[in-house]
């Protein structure tokens, strides 16, 4: 019994400091804000299908303190992944800066398969962008396979596979995305 009480005061204790530690966007953090009366506008920028039917989703959003009259603006990622028994969302908050950001990471990946050598030699590689709030989107590349893949939510973060093609329409989404940021 004494053993069970330790292990859950230890993993309490983990999680604690664990979550403390989480750095967080800008704008994540004041839609999270308790006591004051928010008001949220959400502008639907794209949505993407991915290869296992998997939606990535992104808004422009838009949120105001009614007490303070302070705005925040940023970009919220959302994918859902829809299973048998009901459906699965999870969110992820960018910042101005952090969109403008991975537009400057994925020219990059976009020009890595031009640029790399291909063949069955060459070794496994990853080239991942990750933000402050739980967002990741990346490319792998297997001999000269590349595959992109994003990830989007914290715990039980949902998975997104798409086809290197698809790779210059996303980045023009997120580049639609700063447009609206920057009005």
């Amino acid at each position: 019994m004494k053993r069970l009480i330790l292990v859950l005061v230890v993993l309490i204790m983990s999680s604690i400091i664990l979550a403390e530690s989480v750095e967080t966007s800008n704008i994540a953090a004041f839609e999270s804000k308790k006591g004051s009366l928010l008001i949220k506008e959400y502008h639907t920028v794209a949505s993407i299908k991915s290869m296992y039917s998997t939606m990535l989703k992104l808004d422009v959003l838009y949120i105001k303190d009614a007490t303070t009259n302070i705005t925040h603006k940023g970009l919220r990622i959302e994918a859902e992944e829809t299973k048998s028994y009901g459906s699965n969302t999870k969110y992820s908050f960018l910042d101005v800066d952090e969109v403008e950001s991975l537009i400057q990471a994925l020219t990059y990946i976009i020009n890595v398969q031009t640029t790399r050598e291909t063949g069955t030699q060459q070794p496994y590689r990853e080239y991942v962008f990750s933000s402050k709030d739980s967002f990741k989107i990346g490319v792998f590349s297997d001999k000269s396979d590349y595959t992109v893949f994003a990830a989007v939510g914290n715990v039980g973060a949902i998975s997104l596979f798409f086809k290197y093609n698809q790779l210059t329409q996303i980045k023009e989404h997120f580049e639609a995305a700063l447009v609206k940021l920057n009005k």
